[in-house]
């Protein structure tokens, strides 16, 4: 099969890449500030439960990266969009507020 995609198709192995990252020297101090300044708020305005909300994002692959590989046209070039190969993936946003309600789940295509 392998022949076949090389001779035939002039399809290659392309392996994806993965960024690192990276926390903050300060982390611990940013999460408490920033935990501090969200009770006084809270407390001080009288925030309803409803209106406190967890989300949190994740990105979707389409095309696998890291280690698993996919195959390529020979003499392709990765589409580089500012200078980072483009990705086929998607970022998804979930919520729920406080009081226990789920909010829609939202989708990013682009942008």
């Amino acid at each position: 099969v392998r022949r076949f995609l090389q001779r035939e198709l002039k399809w290659v192995v392309r392996a994806g890449t993965k960024a690192a990252q990276k926390l903050p020297k300060d982390w611990e101090l940013q999460c408490e500030k920033t935990f501090f300044c969200l009770v006084y708020t809270i407390a001080k305005e009288g925030v309803h439960q409803s209106l406190l909300v967890n989300a949190d994002q994740t990105g979707v692959v389409l095309v696998p990266g890291g280690s698993q590989k996919t195959y390529e046209e020979q003499g392709s070039r990765q589409v580089l969009i500012h200078g980072k190969e483009e990705k086929r993936a998607f970022t998804t946003v979930l919520a729920t507020s406080n009081d226990g309600t789920v909010l829609p789940t939202q989708s990013i295509h682009k942008g």
